[in-house]
């Protein structure tokens, strides 16, 4: 029984012409830019930095985000406290 060589192109996120990168691209852009606490920080930092580009965006999304889990995160500790 032989074999047939099939030549088998992958679909990885390199490929700029990949369809599904391209859908998730727009999904994050469309999320990033209708979350108003995200454009409320953008309109506070975007005079401070240089020039936002997307990983600077990216970048300070996570800092938010990690700010929100630190701020519930010493929230539920203080109810915590509260309710002994």
């Amino acid at each position: 029984m032989q074999k047939q060589g099939a030549s088998v192109k992958s679909a990885g996120s390199s490929d700029p012409s990949n369809p599904i990168r391209k859908k998730v691209e727009a999904l994050v852009s469309q999320k990033l830019h209708t979350d108003q606490d995200f454009l409320k920080m953008m309109d506070y930092v975007a005079p401070v930095v240089g020039e936002i580009d997307i990983h600077v965006e990216r970048r300070l999304a996570h800092e938010l985000e990690e700010r929100k889990i630190k701020a519930n995160r010493e929230y539920l500790e203080a109810f915590g406290k509260v309710c002994q």
